[in-house]
């Protein structure tokens, strides 16, 4: 028979010991960088979102201020007027709803977006239009624009990092931005 001495096995305590402290630092560093990775992919769908927003209020900006020409007249998106072939002047029409006096149809890159008649705001000054849900550049964006009598026009500008079909993804990310601009005067 063998003699055991407590010293018997110590090398195989200290292995186990050693084997544990080593994976429980690695489970440590993953979960660490697994965050981060979390972390930064939520930072680049951030920006995703940003840059989406911000597309669409400058898309409306510019249609809003700059309009376009349609028929060889110059129209707005938002209420606008018409130059009047005898005098030259513009003809403002006091209603964007004139279908003869704004643009119902905008397009932003490849992407063309429909002018929905305006709402009348509640204090009556100035019309709402509700531009919801539109796809630019494969990512969603809701677009809102009030347009004033006697001040400047306001565009409220949510984006998203995912297409509008997705907008109940768990890890959509939304942005929201405002823009303010003189718009050609639709009253």
């Amino acid at each position: 028979m063998k003699n055991f001495t407590p010293q018997n096995g110590f090398a195989l305590l200290y292995a186990v010991l050693l084997t544990g402290i080593i994976l429980a630092i690695g489970l440590g560093l993953s979960a660490i960088l697994a965050k981060q990775i979390i972390l930064s992919s939520t930072g680049a769908s951030s920006q995703n979102a940003y840059y989406a927003a911000n597309t669409g209020k400058e898309c409306v900006l510019h249609w809003g201020t700059r309009g376009g020409v349609e028929d060889d007249i110059y129209k707005t998106a938002f209420g606008g007027y018409l130059i009047d072939p005898d005098s030259g002047e513009p003809t403002y029409y006091p209603d964007p709803t004139n279908e003869d006096a704004r643009l119902s149809e905008i397009t932003c890159g490849d992407t063309s977006i429909d002018i929905p008649p305006p709402d009348d705001l509640d204090n009556g000054d100035g019309k709402r239009f509700d531009l919801d849900e539109v796809n630019i550049g494969g990512q969603c964006v809701i677009l809102t624009v009030y347009v004033y009598e006697d001040d400047p026009a306001v565009v409220i500008s949510t984006g998203y990092n995912v297409p509008c079909e997705e907008t109940e993804n768990p890890r959509r990310v939304e942005r929201e931005i405002k823009g303010v601009g003189t718009f050609a005067t639709p009253f």
